[in-house]
This record gives C-alpha cells, structure tokens and sequence, in this order.
C-alpha cells in the first residue's frame, strides 16, 4: 500500500507541473513541432518527436518482422533436428539479453563502421529529419 501511496503521489505531483507548463506553452502541445522552452512566451511541441518515433518504429518493424519470421520458420520448418534445438536456444538467450546492451554495442562497436552508410542516408534520406 505504501508503494501505492508514493506512486500516486509522484504521478500527482507530476500532472500538477505538467499542467502549469502546458498552461503557459504557446503552440499546441500534440501538433507543433516547435520546443523552445526558454522563449518568451514558450513553445512546448512534441510533434517532431512524436513523427520521428513512429517513423523510426516504422523503420524498425520493416526490418525486424520479415527476419524474425524468417528465423522462426527456418528453425521449425527447415532446419535439421540437431541444428534447431542449439539455435532455438541461442535464439531464447538472445531474446533475454536487455535492449540496452544491443544499444550499447551499437553505439560502441557497430557506430564506427557505419559512416558510409550514414552519409548515403543522410544525403538521399535527410529530408526525413
């Protein structure tokens, strides 16, 4: 119960100065795709925000879904019985690792060899930005 108690009250204390920044906020909150926070009067607009992580997400499941369907129906379907239950088991370890640590390994091992491919995007892809 006391856990509960603190909850509600981080959650209220939060909608309370939530509310008296939105209040003050001069575009709309869910639409602009203005922040400046510190202007006079301030612009408070998640929209940029909110289209760059549906595209991302978009991005992310283009990729994602036909891979993992791919190694679902090969590790059921196709693969020998001495080769699918090995790798259905790596396949479950992976899956436990936390998010964090692929991010992590993105950002320190595969970032540094991604440059070309960076540059490529940000040329014909920029405008997405």
């Amino acid at each position: 119960i006391t856990l509960l108690v603190i909850m509600a009250a981080i959650a209220a204390f939060l909608t309370y100065r939530a509310y008296l920044a939105i209040s003050e906020d001069s575009v709309n909150f869910l639409t602009a795709f203005e922040w400046n926070p510190q202007g006079d009067p301030p612009a408070f607009g998640i929209g940029i925000l909110a289209f760059g992580t549906v595209v991302s997400s978009v991005i992310a499941m283009v990729i994602a879904v036909p891979i993992a369907v791919g190694i679902a129906l090969f590790v059921s379907h196709y693969a020998p019985r001495k080769l699918a239950t090995p790798l259905s088991y790596v396949i479950d370890l992976l899956a436990a690792v936390p998010s964090i640590i692929y991010g992590l390994w993105g950002a320190l091992f595969l970032v540094p060899y991604l440059d070309g491919l960076t540059r490529w995007l940000d040329q014909f892809f920029g405008w997405t930005v």
